[in-house]
C-alpha cells in the first residue's frame, strides 16, 4: 500500500515537472501566446499615436476650412499642445483589444506550422 501511494506521489510529480518543464520550454503554446500578446501590446502603442496624426491629417479637411496640421510633426506639436500628451492614446484600448488577441492566434499558428514542417521534414 505504501509503495503504491509513493508510486502515485512520484508519477504525480514527475507529470507536474514534465508540464512545468513544457510550459517553460520555447515550444510551449504559453510561451508563444505570452509573446504574441506582448508584440500586440507593443505595437498598439507604439502605433496608436502615428495613427491617430495619420487620422488626423486626413480627416482635417472634412472638419475645418484651413487645415490645422499640415505634416505629421506639426500635427503632433498641435495635439500635444492643445490636447496634452494623453490625446496620443485615444483609441488605445480599443486597439489593443483587437491587436493582443489577434497577434496571438497569429504567433501560435505561426510557431505550430513551423512545428509541423520541421517534424516532417526530420522524418524524410
Amino acid at each position: 500500500s505504501n509503495s503504491i501511494s509513493n508510486s502515485i506521489s512520484n508519477s504525480n510529480n514527475n507529470d507536474d515537472k514534465n508540464w512545468n518543464e513544457y510550459l517553460r520550454s520555447d515550444s510551449s503554446p504559453l510561451v508563444h501566446c505570452s509573446a504574441g500578446a506582448l508584440a500586440g501590446a507593443l505595437a498598439a502603442i507604439v502605433c496608436n499615436p502615428l495613427d491617430l496624426i495619420k487620422t488626423r491629417l486626413q480627416t482635417q479637411h472634412h472638419t475645418t476650412e484651413k487645415p490645422l496640421y499640415t505634416n505629421a510633426i506639426s500635427g503632433l506639436k498641435l495635439i500635444i499642445k492643445q490636447e496634452g500628451f494623453k490625446a496620443l492614446t485615444k483609441g488605445l484600448q480599443a486597439r489593443m483589444l483587437i491587436a493582443i488577441p489577434s497577434s496571438s492566434v497569429t504567433w501560435i499558428t505561426y510557431e505550430f506550422a513551423l512545428g509541423m514542417s520541421v517534424k516532417k521534414d526530420n522524418k524524410n
